[in-house]
């Protein structure tokens, strides 16, 4: 997925999720084998239950240094909830 794309799915999330708050989350996921980095956006109510997700990124097999940048990505996109 490039930038633009990215962008315009988080626009999107966060015009379908206005009444909720927003984050950017980054999780190691090991499913069976393989092991991937992934990154969501998720939308929270008032209890802090997730109601909608969204994935954003996936990177198979992910290093130490792909999930720091994974992460350094997240918070750099977590200004765009705001």
């Amino acid at each position: 997925m490039d930038l633009e794309k990215l962008l315009q799915v988080i626009e999107s999330f966060k015009s379908e999720n206005t009444d909720h708050a927003l984050d950017i989350v980054v999780e190691q996921v090991k499913d069976l084998d393989d092991i991937f980095g992934e990154m969501y956006i998720m939308a929270y109510d008032e209890e802090g239950n997730v109601v909608n997700d969204t994935l954003l990124l996936t990177i198979e097999d992910p290093a130490k240094e792909d999930m720091k940048q994974l992460r350094g990505i997240a918070d750099a996109l977590r200004a765009r909830l705001k």
